[in-house]
């Protein structure tokens, strides 16, 4: 067996190991959901929080924990809804194995990857180069499954917290626009 293939093994089992030891320690009973957000400072991370309440109507969900790799996710998550139970700080190695053992299949149904890029081999993004849909709503749909999707905006937050939503808002609600000449 390769190098490569035997170390994204190991690190599939330690995210196995990690999930096993997380449902343990909390119940995921029926209407809670993991939302695991694996970059803090990209559009995904923004747009996870921006449409969970309309993830929660959906998915008639209880409560939600967050797994999170930047504190900055623990300090702007609960202005979004009342529903987050728990916003759990992770490390990079829990994060990257958690992901390495999605890659492998959905073994669970209860945990929800806040991403088009990852776990590696998504590629969500390519929708918007069709210019037919913007980011935002591609979020939604690849990410929530949302049916419905209607134009969002942030929460109130104070000063500080709000440079990070000024920072990953910017141009997700625009669809890419052809030129007259159809390019």
């Amino acid at each position: 067996m390769s190098e490569l293939l035997e170390n994204s093994l190991k690190k599939a089992e330690k995210g196995r190991a990690y999930w096993l030891k997380f449902i343990e320690v909390y119940d995921l009973s029926v209407g809670k959901y993991v939302i695991l957000i694996p970059d803090s400072y990209t559009c995904d991370a923004y747009l996870s929080l921006l449409f969970l309440e309309d993830f929660i109507q959906e998915k008639n969900a209880e409560s939600i924990i967050i797994l999170c790799t930047e504190s900055i996710i623990k300090e702007v998550a609960f202005s979004f809804s009342e529903k987050i139970e728990q916003v759990i700080i992770i490390d990079q190695e829990i994060k990257e194995s958690l992901l390495k053992f999605y890659c492998l299949y959905e073994f669970s149904n209860r945990l929800i990857i806040a991403s088009l890029t990852q776990p590696k081999g998504r590629r969500g993004k390519g929708l918007i180069q069709t210019g037919k849909v913007c980011y935002a709503e591609i979020f939604a749909v690849i990410v929530y499954g949302l049916t419905e999707i209607k134009k969002k905006e942030p929460p109130k937050l104070d000063k500080e917290k709000k440079v990070w939503i000024e920072q990953n808002s910017k141009m997700i609600w625009q669809i890419k626009q052809e030129d007259s000449n159809g390019n």
